[in-house]
C-alpha cells in the first residue's frame, strides 16, 4: 500500500477517495479564517489525508524526518506532490505551521506521536498513561485555530478510501494542559472506535514510561 502512496501520482490517489463525511466541518471552519489544525492518527491510510487536504487551503504537515537519511527527499517529495509543504519536528517546523495557520491555512499533524521523555504529559489513552504531545493543543490555542480529527478509512477489496473528519471536543482548548491533552487522546480514542481494526496497533505508543 505504501509504494502508490509514495510513488503514485497524487491524482491517482486523490480518485481512491470514494466519499467524504464530515467534509462541512472543514469547510466552515476554514471560513473562520483562523486557520484548520487537521489532526490524523495513524489509523487507515492516514497518508491520503496529506493528499488530500491541498485542495481546500494551503498545507503544512509536520513530519519527523526518518533514521534512513537517504529516504528523507523520497518522502518529502511524494507528501508535497499534492501541494502540501513538510516542515521538520522542533521550532522551525513550528513556526512553518503557524505561519499556515495565521494565514488560514491548514496544519497536519499526526497527534497519537510519543514525543519522547520531558517533551509531553502523560494523560490516559485507552486507559493506559501514555506519554502525549502538548504542540497541538498549545498550537490550537495560540492561533485560535479550528481542530479537527481526520482519518482515511480502507474500502474492502482495494476500492479506495473513505474520508471521515471528526469536530474536536471544546476541552482541547483549555488552558490545563493535562485536560487539553486529555482531550485530544480522547479524540483520537472517538476515530479508533470507527475502524479499531485499522489502527496501527504496533505503532510503539506506550514505548515511554513515567518514571
Amino acid at each position: 500500500e505504501m509504494a502508490p502512496m509514495m510513488f503514485a501520482h497524487s491524482s491517482r490517489l486523490t480518485r481512491l477517495v470514494q466519499g467524504v463525511e464530515g467534509e462541512y466541518l472543514l469547510k466552515n471552519a476554514l471560513e473562520e479564517k483562523n486557520g484548520v489544525i487537521v489532526a490524523s492518527p495513524h489509523l487507515g491510510m492516514w497518508e491520503v489525508i496529506g493528499q488530500y487536504c491541498p485542495r481546500y487551503a494551503a498545507m503544512t504537515i509536520l513530519y519527523r524526518p526518518p533514521k534512513m537519511q537517504s529516504l528523507e527527499n523520497v518522502m518529502i517529495t511524494a507528501r508535497e506532490q499534492a501541494g502540501a509543504t513538510l516542515v521538520p519536528v522542533g521550532s522551525r517546523g513550528v513556526k512553518g505551521l503557524l505561519r499556515t495557520l495565521s494565514q488560514g491555512g491548514i496544519a497536519g499533524i499526526l497527534p497519537d506521536q510519543d514525543p519522547g521523555m520531558g517533551t509531553g504529559v502523560f494523560v490516559p489513552f485507552f486507559g493506559v498513561s501514555a506519554n502525549s504531545m502538548t504542540l497541538l493543543p498549545r498550537l490550537a490555542k495560540k492561533s485560535s485555530a479550528a481542530v479537527i480529527f481526520a482519518y482515511a478509512k480502507r474500502l474492502p477489496w482495494g476500492k479506495g478510501y473513505q474520508l471521515h473528519f471528526m469536530q474536536a471536543d471544546q476541552a482541547i482548548y483549555s488552558k490545563d494542559p493535562l485536560t487539553a491533552v486529555a482531550a485530544m487522546n480522547a479524540g483520537v480514542e472517538k476515530c479508533v472506535k470507527k475502524v479499531p481494526e485499522q489502527y496501527q496497533w504496533s505503532y510503539q505508543r506506550f514505548k515511554t514510561r513515567p518514571h
